[in-house]
């Protein structure tokens, strides 16, 4: 006999003998309540048998009693037991997760013109779960995801939640009829390219989060945008729990979207009156370095114009356009920068060497200042669409991975009208070196020329960086903005 069967069997026949003393107590208080009694001895003895009547319910129904406390103690240690051992109710330790975004942007979105950044027709790219990537490795930023109670991270407070950095995120463009929209694919303690999540997790213990409280989540994007349809996939506890979440169309809150499970439907998370103050605040500070972005970029875009206007004639770099760069750069961290461009094409030649000369004057030449000509054509677009150059664009180069060769910098979108660089950078010769070709860049921007990093370059050692400078070009409305 199963030993949970015998305790079961043992504790209802002891109820059961409990039950009859009970009744056997009670038919021998019935049977002495008489009214009349033959004589004197009749009356003692009824009324001796009334007293252990009275006795026997006693006994039976203390005999109940402490049956049913053992039962009941023994029901709470097996429910505490099973809820210690339920993962729904455990405290979540481990973690992994994959998110799939497609946003419309909301902010200016150089990346809907990147040529280097892979697009297909919205069904075939909508149908890739998740996106397959070559050699898995990403090329977008950081995405942030939170998960906990409605109620603590709509309100932004501590205690049951729990929050991760992506691994990895692959950034595509989804095309949908005339529109280009942009697609985040984020993996969390999770290889790219998995057509499945792996059980390999993050450790991420938080002894207040149970699976069984978990119904929100959100993700802060690269960007402010509109959420067009998304999902997250939790793969909690090494693959014990597994959970589904539906991103429902929003506006991000800031950078942030979020999404409540409610009764098997999800809703945009409500974020409480005093987290919305308090981002108020930061917004009116955003919008106010947005503004003294644009009149930075205005007032280049103006200078590039009047001096030149003619597009007939040879491109120049104004006196005006030389004093504000050399301002602007004026205490920046300097290293050499090699200037190159393509032989045969005169103008563009000519044009380097301006470029040169202002690089020289703002304390960036190096023993080799000359312009340095170069027959390669690295600067083509990924998507089977050669890249076509306007004549206020510049291509930035660096090197900063002397084991890969050359890794594209990140481009960083200055949140005030001068870049921050950090003084770590100072460390390694390559990083100081990128840091002051992130400055140049800025300062390019201020003389109303844009300019952004290409990959696959071989014309750069360790430590060194450079800017080719393209032919001409036509104008264009999708210029790449600083």
């Amino acid at each position: 006999m199963h030993p949970a069967q015998a305790s079961t069997f043992w504790t209802v026949l002891i109820a059961c003998i409990g039950g009859v003393v009970v009744v056997l107590g009670l038919l021998f208080e019935t049977l002495a309540d008489k009214k009349s009694f033959a004589d004197i001895k009749s009356f003692r003895r009824w009324h001796t048998l009334k007293g252990w009547g009275e006795w026997l319910v006693i006994a039976g129904v203390a005999i109940e009693v402490i049956v049913a406390g053992f039962t009941a103690i023994d029901e709470w240690e097996t429910k505490q037991v099973a809820t210690k051992n339920d993962p729904q109710k455990r405290p979540l330790f481990a973690l992994s997760a994959y998110a799939y975004v497609v946003v419309r942007p909301l902010e200016p979105c150089n990346d809907l013109q990147d040529t280097n950044i892979p697009s297909q027709l919205w069904a075939e790219n909508c149908a890739l779960f998740p996106l397959r990537v070559v050699a898995g490795k990403g090329n977008g930023d950081p995405v942030w995801l939170r998960l906990g109670r409605a109620s603590q991270l709509g309100t932004r407070q501590g205690g049951e939640e729990a929050s991760m950095n992506s691994d990895t995120v692959v950034k595509s463009i989804a095309l949908y009829g005339k529109e280009k929209l942009l697609r985040f694919d984020a993996y969390f303690g999770t290889d790219t390219g998995e057509n499945a999540l792996p059980m390999s997790n993050r450790n991420l213990f938080n002894p207040l989060l149970t699976p069984e409280h978990l119904n929100a989540l959100t993700l802060s994007l690269p960007l402010r945008c509109e959420i067009v349809e998304g999902i997250v996939q939790l793969n909690i506890d090494n693959g014990i729990i597994q959970r589904f979440f539906q991103i429902p169309k929003q506006e991000t809150f800031g950078n942030s979207a979020g999404t409540v499970a409610t009764n098997g439907t999800f809703v945009a998370l409500d974020w409480s009156p005093e987290v919305r103050a308090d981002f108020a605040k930061s917004e009116s500070i955003r919008l106010k370095k947005s503004a003294d972005e644009a009149v930075f970029a205005k007032t280049g875009a103006d200078l590039e114009a009047k001096a030149n206007s003619d597009a007939k004639k040879d491109r120049i770099i104004s006196k005006e356009q030389r004093k504000l760069f050399t301002n602007l750069l004026s205490g920046y961290p300097r290293t050499p920068i090699k200037v190159f461009v393509n032989a045969g094409d005169a103008e563009t030649i000519a044009y380097a060497k301006n470029i040169r000369l202002l690089l020289d004057d703002a304390g960036y030449s190096g023993t080799n200042s000359n312009v340095i000509t170069n027959d390669l054509w690295f600067y083509s677009g990924t998507n089977v669409v050669r890249w076509e150059p306007t004549p206020h664009t510049l291509i930035f180069m660096a090197c900063p991975e002397k084991q890969f060769g050359f890794s594209v910098p990140v481009h960083t979108r200055f949140d005030s009208i001068k870049p921050v660089i950090s003084s770590g950078l100072t460390n390694d010769p390559a990083g100081y070196a990128l840091g002051s070709l992130e400055c140049v860049r800025w300062g390019f921007s201020g003389i109303g020329l844009t300019g952004f990093y290409v990959p696959n370059t071989n014309i750069l050692n360790y430590g060194e960086a450079g800017i080719f400078v393209p032919p001409r070009g036509k104008e264009s409305a999708t210029n790449p903005a600083p």
